[in-house]
């Protein structure tokens, strides 16, 4: 499980669905989108610290720095480390907010030919992040 500590900056609502920016080491900023409200969630305000949970299978890696795709969060960094499995290979990132990791399938690793310091770019849609104090 990834574990990357910020400060809720925003909060949008909308009914009973929540957006919410955190801003990570003052430079980058992580979207999820909650079940909850500032009015039903009391920890839902800005300048709360949090940390933004996600699994390593939600994270999507890619070598093009600036994809058109639809994910909300988007984290450059370089491979610091790769577990070969036969069918799944755990990476680990070195980026600006901390260390990512991501578990993918083997032969996209080998089939992009991602390596130990390969730059690339770790994608993780808002649906994906869960908050905690």
């Amino acid at each position: 499980m990834n574990r990357i500590e910020g400060k809720i900056e925003k909060v949008v609502t909308s009914g009973s669905l929540s957006v919410v920016t955190l801003l990570i080491n003052g430079t980058m900023r992580l979207k999820t989108i909650i079940i909850e409200t500032p009015e039903t969630a009391q920890y839902l305000k800005t300048g709360n610290r949090m940390k933004a949970l996600f699994k390593e299978t939600e994270v999507i890696l890619g070598t093009d720095m600036e994809p058109a795709l639809g994910i909300e969060n988007k984290i450059p960094g370089r491979i610091t480390e790769i577990e070969q499995g036969i069918l799944l290979s755990r990476v680990t990132l070195k980026t600006d907010i901390g260390n990512l990791m991501a578990l993918i399938g083997t032969p996209f690793i080998d089939g992009m030919g991602l390596k130990e310091n390969s730059e690339v770019l770790a994608m993780i849609g808002m649906n994906a992040i869960m908050l905690s104090e």
